[in-house]
């Protein structure tokens, strides 16, 4: 059986149970690779985010590997690799221990400093750890970062495994089409009040509160439009270069 293991060259994960998952696996190639097809989909009602939970990937030191895989439309963005130290007849949060966790997270650490040492150094992210399972550990590459990772709030510990700024940057897109769905919507409730001047500067100062100038153009017809709103009832002065 293969080793659990993460390349410090360009974050390729290779998985005990033979499944290697790198930057360029899409959901179609997820489903074909036999390692990797049993994968488990599901989503948090954000789509196009998509979540794919694999509970077989393998064992390391004969506990079992389970891996989260997130991606946005065809794009991989990042996997979180867990190396599970319940029992086989733990179900649910009435199984949940801080130290069982805190066991976790120590293999975890341990993992990612046989991998990296002497590649990348560990830094200590965020000054918190209210559990007492474990600080956060992060090692940065020019490809994205892995990290030794407890979530306080979830409950969760992980080593994650982030290929570039492609989250935050997917994050970004979600929120701007959400902003577009919401403003098209309102445009659309009052179609006898569009082209009213006076529905427009509302509608402009709505746009400024909501989304940014980008989305706002695209409704009112241009940035210079939006200004005009915006200064018009009394936001001020707002420069052109805020617009684009």
């Amino acid at each position: 059986m293969a080793e659990l293991h993460v390349s410090a060259t360009d974050g390729r994960i290779e998985l005990p149970n033979g499944g290697v998952i790198g930057a360029v696996l899409t959901p179609p190639l997820l489903a074909s690779s036999p390692a990797l097809r049993d994968a488990r989909e599901w989503d948090a009602g954000t789509r196009p985010f998509m979540h794919y939970d694999l509970r077989n990937a393998g064992t390391h030191d004969g506990r079992p590997v389970l891996a989260r895989l997130s991606f946005h439309e065809a794009l991989l963005l990042r996997v979180h690799v867990t190396v599970s130290h319940y029992p086989p007849e733990a179900k649910g949060w009435e199984s949940y221990s801080l130290e069982i966790e805190s066991a976790a997270k120590a293999c975890h650490d341990e993992l990612c400093r046989g991998w990296f040492d002497g590649l990348a150094r560990a830094k200590r992210v965020g000054s918190s750890d209210p559990n007492g399972v474990g600080p956060a550990l992060e090692w940065s590459f020019d490809w994205g970062t892995v990290g030794s990772y407890h979530d306080d709030r979830g409950g969760d510990t992980f080593i994650g495994i982030a290929y570039g700024n492609r989250l935050a940057e997917a994050q970004r897109r979600y929120r701007r089409s959400e902003q577009r769905r919401d403003i098209a919507r309102t445009w659309q409730a009052v179609p006898a009040l569009r082209g009213d001047q006076t529905f427009d500067l509302a509608a402009g100062a709505f746009l400024f509160g909501v989304a940014d100038f980008a989305v706002a153009g695209d409704f009112l017809g241009g940035a210079q439009d939006v200004q005009r709103a915006v200064v018009a009832l009394g936001g001020g002065e707002v420069e052109l270069g805020e617009l684009a």
